[in-house]
């Protein structure tokens, strides 16, 4: 099971530093849960929020970038085909 809690740190801030500051626990923090949640373990993934902003639209981008692609070697390969038979004729 995955729980996600949004956050901002401020700007000087790293990733590294913002996941120590927080998955730091304070004394006496495991009294505090029942007895059947004293066993699992929490911690913190701490990602930049334009990383987890584009992550979803990422293949969809470069899936597009390799259809433009293509279809500019296919525009090239038409175009000098064309200008090809234009010198062959002259």
């Amino acid at each position: 099971m995955e729980l996600s809690h949004g956050g901002a740190l401020k700007a000087r801030h790293y990733c590294r530093a913002g996941a120590e500051r927080c998955g730091a626990s304070g004394p006496g923090d495991d009294g505090d849960y029942p007895g059947y949640m004293r066993s699992l373990r929490i911690h913190a993934v701490v990602t930049p929020l334009h990383e987890d902003t584009v992550e979803q639209a990422r293949p969809l981008v470069r899936t597009l970038l390799f259809a433009v692609i293509v279809v500019l070697l296919i525009a090239c390969a038409n175009l000098a085909g064309l200008l090809l038979v234009r010198a062959i004729r002259r």
